[in-house]
């Protein structure tokens, strides 16, 4: 047996007796009796508790299951989410709380202390940011049958708030650069500095949380054609070859997304759109180990399905052409870099991007080669030495710079 704390309607709590297996239907039954335990609710920290959930063994005297009468009419699911229809839907796809309409998809798991904590997590400062991205994180779960998307609520409601603090042209360009938010999150609201920005960049670089099985396939709509869906591929290769790893689209996972987001998942497999991307920079410096098709298996994808859509200027909008539309001065040995249907200007060209550039990107021949190399990868190594190759990078580069600027200053 063991004692958990309860709290009727709104009596005094008390302390009672029970089996250590037993779910919330059961305790309702031996509180109220078999005929009258369908008229009560059971809460514990502000969430609402399912008949066949376990009974929290964690109570005190301020934090007890609270039980509630029902009215007439309503469910402790009418009464928990907002019926359809009556709110606008939300971004995270969450279901809306039938009180504020915001997203009450989510658990918390810890003590009133904590609670006051998070609740007041406007006025955080950074030591409060890194707590919450150290550990604290985990005080928020997802309920069993949630449909929000989102993998930090809080990070979402941070960066909605301060974005809202910032003039038009700010919005639309954080709209762009959706990852900006994060940095914005870690550090106290009414601070902009760029120094606390880039200090926050490197607390990320240093820190590479696994908290996530899950690997993330960086593939955008504008990718591939229907008829080429690495993704899909990729999966059937894991389940013919009996690897279970948990492969999928980002967009599948996340909505919106940070720079906290992205450093849970333990790498990121890309089927390019461009040669070179801002995002592959900021994940490179973060060290979070990337996978790409190699050369000549890219080569091969774009010939037969125009994978890398924006490899030249007229792809990106769909038209592909033999040849540039200004003749060029390079020697004739040199491939036509807008010639989409040559495979050796498509392999001449590509080999100049920025992913078959940098050393420990990892590259795969098929997808069944990416399969083994997901599964027998040393990613922790992997991660380290693009750790040391990124600082022995800014060395190199401080160093050119300042050699640059001291040529120059007279």
């Amino acid at each position: 047996m063991v004692k958990v704390w309860v709290q009727r309607d709104k009596n005094t709590s008390e302390k009672i007796k029970i089996r250590p297996d037993l779910d919330i239907d059961g305790l309702k039954q031996e509180i109220f009796g078999k005929a009258d335990k369908g008229k009560y609710q059971a809460t514990y920290k502000g969430q609402v508790l399912r008949p066949s959930a376990k009974v929290p063994q964690d109570t005190t005297d301020d934090m007890p299951v609270v039980f509630t009468e029902i009215g007439d009419g309503q469910t402790p699911e009418s009464q928990e989410f907002a019926a359809p229809g009556t709110c606008n839907k939300l971004d995270c796809e969450g279901r809306p709380c039938a009180k504020c309409n915001k997203c009450r998809d989510w658990l918390f798991r810890g003590n009133q202390e904590q609670w006051n904590w998070v609740c007041n997590w406007k006025n955080w400062n950074r030591d409060d940011n890194k707590r919450w991205c150290d550990d604290d994180w985990k005080l928020l779960m997802k309920c069993d049958d949630a449909t929000c998307t989102a993998a930090d609520p809080l990070a979402d409601a941070a960066a909605a708030a301060t974005a809202a603090d910032r003039d038009d042209d700010d919005d639309d360009y954080l709209a762009y650069v959706d990852d900006l938010r994060a940095i914005y999150l870690a550090e106290d609201a009414r601070d902009d500095d760029d120094h606390d920005r880039r200090a926050y960049l490197d607390y990320l670089s240093e820190e590479r949380y696994r908290r996530d099985d899950l690997y993330l396939n960086y593939l955008a709509d504008r990718d591939c054609r229907d008829d080429h869906d690495d993704g899909h591929l990729c999966l059937y290769s894991l389940e013919r070859l009996r690897v279970s790893i948990n492969v999928k689209h980002l967009r599948e996972v996340y909505n919106r997304y940070s720079f906290r987001h992205l450093i849970r998942h333990p790498a990121i497999i890309y089927v390019p759109y461009q040669i070179s991307t801002m995002s592959l920079f900021e994940q490179y410096r973060m060290n979070i180990p990337l996978f790409f098709p190699s050369l000549d298996l890219l080569t091969e994808w774009h010939y037969n399905y125009r994978v890398v859509g924006e490899r030249t200027w007229s792809g990106s909008s769909g038209q592909f052409k033999n040849s540039s539309t200004i003749s060029g001065v390079l020697s004739s040995d040199i491939p036509d870099p807008n010639n989409e249907f040559d495979r050796n200007a498509i392999r001449y060209w590509l080999q100049f991007a920025d992913f078959y550039q940098w050393p420990h990107i990892i590259h795969f021949n098929s997808i069944d080669d990416l399969a083994m190399k997901l599964t027998n990868t040393n990613l922790d190594e992997v991660s380290q030495n693009m750790k040391i190759y990124n600082a022995n990078l800014t060395t190199t580069l401080q160093k050119q710079w300042r050699e640059i600027f001291e040529r120059i200053k007279y």
